[in-house]
């Protein structure tokens, strides 16, 4: 059976980033999906629920913790059609993060003072294995947000920051989250304001990256809203099924498997080998070893401990 598929028309809901310094609209644009679950980060949805701002909100959970996040992307997974929701909004991102961040490093601090390291608190950083944690878990969330759009829009909002050079001057602006992470998203708007002659106050975004092809790179829109980009979600049955988050599970499982084969001794490969043999075909294994003049596992050259391991590798696909 082929792992692949013909391309055929399909449907999955829309990845949107969108990023901004403070009161640029971030949540305002947010709100404008419809059917929101919203994971509320920061307390900002407090002043648009209840109104008209937030009527398409259907439901809300408050927190900053990456475990209660991941509990809540799980339940969304699996009960999304029952929450009657259509979009999954984060706001932000940036929030999970930090307190991701800051987790980590407190458990390091904590180890660090059971280890009798002098001011823990000042002198303990992330090390390469908490940033690679920290790594590990954030991927793990987008790839879990990647496979919910095959069902529902997924919205996150960032906060937006500046990167400097050596001199202090501003030669960029990224979203705060995870560097790798902008590549998920379909959509990427930079939102920002800017005051008119009059002194009044608009808001606009920059489009970054747009898969749909609705507004070209560079494009600056005045007052995006989600429905701007409805219209160029497709209405077909045939939904788009991916499982990233499982191929993480299995490369990992995959993984220790041939690390574990790794670590054998070639004596124990040999004997795990065999013991799947059956007679007879232990007796034709052990003519070819003979064959290939490997008689003494202990005293095998380099290409004897190499053509042994190819023989076990070949041996059952003959």
């Amino acid at each position: 059976m082929s792992l692949f598929e013909k391309p055929t028309k399909k449907s999955a809901g829309l990845k949107i980033l969108a990023y901004g310094f403070e009161g640029t609209g971030k949540t305002l644009f947010a709100l404008s999906a419809p059917d929101i679950v919203l994971i509320d980060t920061e307390a900002g949805s407090a002043f648009y629920l209840g109104r008209k701002e937030g009527e398409n909100v259907k439901g809300v959970l408050r927190t900053q913790g990456y475990k209660k996040y991941e509990d809540a992307l799980s339940e969304v997974a699996r009960d999304w059609d029952k929450l009657g929701m259509q979009t999954l909004v984060t706001d932000s991102v940036t929030k999970i993060r930090q307190n991701l961040s800051d987790t980590i490093i407190n458990v390091d601090v904590k180890r660090n003072k059971r280890n009798g390291m002098a001011d823990a608190e000042l002198n303990s950083n992330l090390s390469m294995r908490s940033w690679g944690k920290i790594g590990e878990i954030s991927k793990r969330h987008q790839n879990i947000k990647i496979d919910l759009s095959n069902n529902v829009n997924i919205v996150d909002i960032a906060q937006a920051k500046e990167i400097k050079d050596d001199n202090q001057q501003v030669i960029d602006i990224r979203p705060d989250m995870d560097k790798s992470a902008p590549y998920d998203y379909d959509l990427k708007l930079y939102l920002f304001t800017k005051k008119d002659s009059d002194g009044t106050m608009k808001f606009y975004a920059r489009v970054d990256k747009d898969r749909t092809k609705k507004y070209k790179t560079g494009d600056i829109i005045e007052n995006p809203s989600f429905e701007l980009w409805s219209s160029t979600l497709s209405d077909s049955d045939n939904r788009v099924e991916t499982s990233y988050s499982d191929d993480q599970k299995q490369d990992e499982e995959a993984y220790t498997e041939e690390i574990e084969k790794d670590n054998q001794t070639i004596q124990e490969r040999l004997a795990e080998f065999s013991g799947n043999l059956s007679a007879e075909d232990k007796k034709k294994f052990t003519e070819l070893l003979s064959e290939n003049k490997i008689t003494n596992l202990n005293k095998m050259t380099k290409a004897q401990h190499k053509k042994l391991i190819g023989l076990m590798d070949n041996f059952n696909k003959a």
